[in-house]
C-alpha cells in the first residue's frame, strides 16, 4: 500500500481521501516537517526561492569574467553565508 495523506485537525488525524483500511489495522504516522523559511540573503533562501545555484562551470566562467574585469579574486577561508 502506498502512503496515505491526511492532516491533524487539532484533535485527531483526518484522512484526505478514503483508504482501504481494516478496523483496528495498525498504521505508522510520520509527520512532514515544516521547516522555517531560510533567512533572506542566505544561500538556503536563494535555493528555496530561486531554484538550484548556478552550475560549477557557470561559476568558473563568472569568476573568470570578474577577475578579467577587476583583477585577481583572493579566496577567504572564513566567509559564512
Amino acid at each position: 500500500m502506498s502512503a496515505i495523506r491526511g492532516h491533524f485537525d487539532g484533535k485527531v488525524i483526518v484522512l484526505d481521501e478514503p483508504a482501504n483500511l481494516r478496523p483496528n489495522q495498525r498504521v505508522t504516522i510520520s509527520p512532514e516537517s515544516e521547516s522555517p523559511d531560510p533567512e533572506f540573503g542566505t544561500v538556503g533562501y536563494v535555493v528555496k526561492h530561486l531554484g538550484s545555484p548556478i552550475s560549477d562551470e557557470d561559476a568558473r566562467e563568472m569568476s573568470k569574467a570578474i577577475e578579467e574585469a577587476f583583477g585577481q579574486i583572493e579566496p577567504e577561508d572564513d566567509v559564512e553565508l
